[in-house]
């Protein structure tokens, strides 16, 4: 059993009008649950003082002093509530947080409800975020009249800094074309027909030929 008195000044503020009041009427022992110390149950005894509200303009004329973890008229305090609700989100049934607490099933239900609503009051954080996802309608092509190379541009409405604004895509088309001719053309790709690509051909030049403009002129 533990006997506690208040150490916090603000307590002594009337709850109407927020004024201090020294004029203590009587004083009276609440018992509120608290959480155990380890294993062992612990029985507070909390003597409260009940004051007069000496402010003339204030509807109170008196009240008892209390604290943030023990509201007025409350009977657990708040760090046993906020332990009940967070075994039960934990897990635990709620009857067994009812042993564990002492408390009541209603009681213990309860602060299971406090401690979801305030854990879904805001938003989750973000875990996975997909470019993908925004993007904004068919990609731009754009033709450069210079290099005259196809590039795409504006290719997401949501810009971020590892991605570049503009990519070279000539590399990706002639990689496509070459794709859509060798399903055309299985014989070509192959070498085993007769059909040749321009590049097989001896008067284009090619990397394993560099020399046949020579060898044509030459011809």
């Amino acid at each position: 059993m533990v006997h506690v008195v208040t150490d916090d000044e603000t307590a002594a503020a009337c709850p109407a009008c927020g004024v201090l009041s020294t004029a203590a009427r009587q004083r009276r022992v609440t018992r509120p649950r608290d959480v155990a110390y380890g294993e062992v149950p612990v029985a507070v005894r909390w003597r409260t003082a009940q004051y007069a509200c000496r402010e003339r303009l204030c509807p109170r004329q008196a009240f008892t002093e209390q604290i943030a973890e023990v509201p007025a008229r409350a009977r657990v305090t708040g760090r046993a509530r906020r332990a009940a609700g967070a075994a039960v989100a934990a897990g635990a049934s709620v009857s067994a947080a009812v042993r564990a607490h002492g408390l009541s099933w209603p009681t213990v239900h309860d602060m299971f409800i406090a401690h979801a609503e305030a854990l879904l009051a805001g938003p989750g954080p973000v875990r996975v975020l997909g470019i993908d996802e925004t993007r904004r309608g068919r990609p731009v092509w754009t033709q450069d009249s210079v290099t005259g190379r196809w590039t795409v541009s504006e290719r997401f409405e949501t810009t971020s800094s590892t991605w570049p604004a503009s990519r070279d895509c000539s590399a990706d088309r002639r990689t496509q074309q070459g794709r859509r001719h060798r399903l055309a053309h299985p014989a070509a790709s192959t070498g085993t027909g007769k059909c040749r690509t321009a590049s097989q051909r001896r008067d284009v030049p090619s990397r394993s030929n560099p020399r046949a403009w020579c060898v044509t002129a030459a011809a």
